[in-house]
């Protein structure tokens, strides 16, 4: 059985290596998503629990699963740091409470559409009007 605070710091390293991932894609960080969580419990009883509890903290939740219980939850966040230190602590705490093991987050990149300087922001205002046609 692993030490709660061992957890803790295995999710930091992966999170802080996911965010690292992030800046390499140019994810915007404070745009908020769907932000994925999944774990796994020996039983459907703490399965069960922590669905509820994750309910109330706002989380959509599924289970699945015979034996080994899957449970997925899923909420809307920012990806910042502070949201991922946040959100982590409060899914793993969950998992951790009800007997279930925390296999950690994902969500979808919201890239940052930035102008190449030598071609300007108007380069990308008139493919958007080729996109969407004239005012009107």
């Amino acid at each position: 059985m692993t030490d709660f605070s061992d957890k803790v710091a295995h999710q930091a390293r992966l999170s802080a290596e996911q965010l690292r991932q992030r800046a390499d894609l140019n994810d915007a960080l404070d745009v908020a998503r769907p932000v994925d969580h999944s774990g796994v419990f020996p039983d459907l009883e703490g399965a069960s629990a922590a669905c509820a509890e994750l309910t109330s903290a706002g989380y959509l939740t599924t289970v699945s699963g015979e034996g080994e219980i899957l449970v997925e939850a899923q909420n809307i966040s920012t990806v910042d740091p502070d949201a991922v230190r946040a959100f982590t602590g409060e899914v793993l705490a969950i998992f951790d409470r009800h007997g279930g093991e925390y296999d950690g987050w994902g969500a979808p990149v919201e890239s940052v559409l930035v102008p190449h300087p030598r071609q300007g922001s108007s380069r990308i205002r008139r493919a958007l009007q080729g996109l969407l046609g004239p005012r009107q």
